[in-house]
């Protein structure tokens, strides 16, 4: 079974050649409310892109070709044509994992079998459904895998039981869900037009220990909106502040951030172009920042080897 943490990591690629549409809305009537952030992937704004067709295009006979057949195997599915969305929420850091909503249109018969052959260490009934549970163990420790078949349109992947469990209740109107509350209707109520959305809440718990909680752990929200527009990319994310003078700390780490990431742009020149396209902004208790880069910069940070500049040939895929 494909660990939780790695079917995240595949899911930009996965959604760039997905061949069928979505709902551009955050999907917030069917998460838990104990969700902190959401990211949404709208697989069909991203496919119809320039940006979708180049990674679409570049994926052929690359390492995350080998992955995507990996994934499919796993999931009896051929993302080209059953995968129609991606959203991910979780209450915490990455420490505390997520649930992985991937809709679609599932054979779940197919589906079903195919879990069934990978030896699930545990099988749970949670009202109308079936939960399945993989343990295992890495470096650090032990973690475990839950999977639910919810329907033909929706199957839910998490790092742990008690989320999956959590995510249920709110499809099932047993819990209340993000729908109900003001501050995240709020947050998803812009950039809709946007492939790849990212909300936030209460961000100093959800940053603890990251490269970013320097520029984060005072803010009070956050959206970040990826949307393609011809050759280029178009990032902006926008942070909303407790107080002025909060923000213009914020402005301030932000530069330095800017500052680390041109230096890396020595080693690698496409890093260097996206930290020089930067505008960082302070509008009251909002900043900004707006990020562009053509879609071959892109396409080269997502399919560049480490040490290559070339175009990527196959290899083995590992898990």
């Amino acid at each position: 079974m494909m660990k939780h943490t790695r079917l995240l990591r595949l899911a930009v690629m996965i959604a760039s050649c997905a061949a069928v549409g979505t709902a551009a809305n955050l999907p917030l009537e069917s998460l838990p409310a104990n969700a902190k952030w959401v990211l949404h992937l709208d697989v069909k704004a991203l496919r119809d892109s320039p940006l979708g067709r180049e990674l679409l295009t570049a994926l052929a006979g690359s390492p995350q070709e080998a992955d995507l057949q990996v994934f499919e195997a796993a999931f009896a599915c051929d993302v080209r044509r059953d995968l129609v969305a991606i959203t991910v929420c979780g209450a915490g850091g990455e420490a505390q994992g997520g649930v992985a909503y991937l809709r679609g249109n599932w054979d779940l018969q197919k589906l079903s079998a195919m879990l069934a052959g990978n030896q699930p260490s545990a099988t749970a009934s949670y009202g109308r459904h079936t939960i399945l549970n993989w343990s295992g163990v890495k470096a650090d420790g032990s973690e475990r895998q839950s999977v639910c078949l919810v329907s033909s349109n929706l199957v839910l992947l998490a790092s742990r039981e008690a989320a999956l469990r959590q995510a249920l209740n709110a499809l099932d109107g047993q819990a209340p869900t993000l729908a109900t509350l003001p501050r995240f209707r709020r947050l998803a109520a812009a950039d809709t037009n946007a492939f790849l959305r990212i909300v936030a809440v209460d961000l100093k718990e959800i940053v603890a220990d990251q490269l970013l909680a320097v520029a984060l752990s005072s803010g009070d929200s956050l959206r970040l909106a990826v949307s393609s527009d011809g050759a280029e990319v178009h990032a902006k994310a926008v942070l909303q502040e407790g107080t002025p003078a909060a923000a213009l700390e914020t402005q301030q780490a932000l530069v330095g951030l800017q500052a680390v990431m041109m230096l890396q742009g020595l080693k690698n020149p496409d890093i260097g172009k996206i930290a020089k396209s930067a505008r960082i902004e302070v509008n009251g208790l909002e900043v900004s920042v707006v990020l562009s880069a053509s879609v071959e910069t892109v396409r080269h940070l997502v399919f560049a080897r480490p040490g290559k500049k070339s175009s990527p040939q196959p290899v083995p895929a590992s898990f």
